[in-house]
Parts: C-alpha cells; structure tokens; sequence
C-alpha cells in the first residue's frame, strides 16, 4: 500500500513539474508575441512618422517658394516660411504634453490592455 501512495505521489510531482514547464513555455511565448507585435507597431509608427516628415518638408519648400513668388524675393519667402516653422516648434515644445505625451501613453496602454483582454 505503501509503495502505491509513493507511485501516485512520484507521478502527481513530475505532472506538476510538467505543468510548471508548460506555463513558464506558455509565459515565454506571450512575452514573445507581445514584443513582435510592439516591434511591428512601433517600426510602422516609425515609416509613417518619416513620410509625414518628408512631405511637411516638401510641403515648407514649395510654401516657401510660391512665397518668394508673390514676395518678389526667393530670400523672404524662406524666411517667412522658417520663422513660421519656428513659431510652430516652438508652440508645440510648449504644449508638447497635451499634444504628444498624454495621447502617446494612452495609446500603449490601450493597445497593451487590449492584448491582456484577448489573451484571456
């Protein structure tokens, strides 16, 4: 009887053993996932940041241009343009926590709660 109760008791360990094994497998797997899929996001928040970046950009020298256009002078109409970026920059450092901060950490935290959500 004795010998019995050791065998069931040996076998109970190694299934929990096993179970410990899997969950730290599974863990191992959802923090992986995770991760590729914020490496996904955060490369194509990457791509389209640049694309916004070179069109603002082209955008300023054709502004900048037609400026110098109708101003008569190539020269001020690239200053125009250059101050008003600055004043722009300088408006959006001002009020960089209202504009970028506060949505940014909403948006990860959402998109990390959502993947909480879904895993269960």
């Amino acid at each position: 009887m004795d010998s019995e109760l050791n065998k069931h008791i040996q076998a109970l360990v190694k299934d929990s053993q096993d179970y410990v094994k899997l969950q730290v497998e599974d863990t191992k797997l959802r923090v992986v996932e995770r991760l590729a899929r914020m490496g996904g996001q955060l490369s194509s928040l990457v791509i389209t940041i640049f694309i916004f970046l070179c069109v603002v950009a082209l955008l300023l020298v054709a502004g900048a241009l037609f400026l110098g256009d109708l101003l008569g002078s190539m020269a001020l109409g690239f200053c125009v343009v250059a101050f008003s970026a600055a004043i722009s920059t300088w408006l959006v450092m001002k009020l960089k926590r209202q504009l970028i901060s506060k949505p940014v950490s909403n948006i990860i935290v959402k998109s990390l709660l959502e993947e909480i959500d879904e895993d269960r």
